[in-house]
């Protein structure tokens, strides 16, 4: 077998997306309006991953997520929900090894009221 030359890199911005399919499967969340609305949109290209942070070492990627968490659940239990799918899905995905998930709380989302 030959020994295949070269390399490949994969974006912050594909490690990213891969991160918040993962999140959004947990649905005791929502994100910050700001993931999904920015200025981009107003010139045709959005970016819905703004709210993600990766940062990429020699040793793994650590992944930032700012997430709203529902009035009344078990804030701890939900962000560790979101790190297990989160680590298992990136590595699945890209191969890379996910050293942290740190997840930011950044609103509660609570009924009848506007998440700014």
């Amino acid at each position: 077998m030959s020994e295949i030359k070269g390399s490949h890199i994969i974006s912050d911005e594909v490690i990213a997306a891969i991160a918040l399919n993962a999140a959004q499967e947990i649905e005791e969340i929502t994100f910050p309006t700001r993931i999904t609305n920015g200025i981009a949109e107003r010139f045709g290209k959005k970016q819905w991953t703004k709210g993600i942070k990766v940062e990429q070492t020699d040793e793994g990627v650590v992944i930032e997520i700012k997430v709203v968490v529902k009035y009344g659940v078990n804030i701890p239990e939900v962000c560790s929900r979101i790190q297990e799918k989160v680590i298992e899905e990136v590595e699945k995905v890209t191969g890379l090894k996910v050293l942290a998930v740190d997840i930011n709380v950044t609103g509660l989302d609570v009924p009848n009221q506007s998440q700014q």
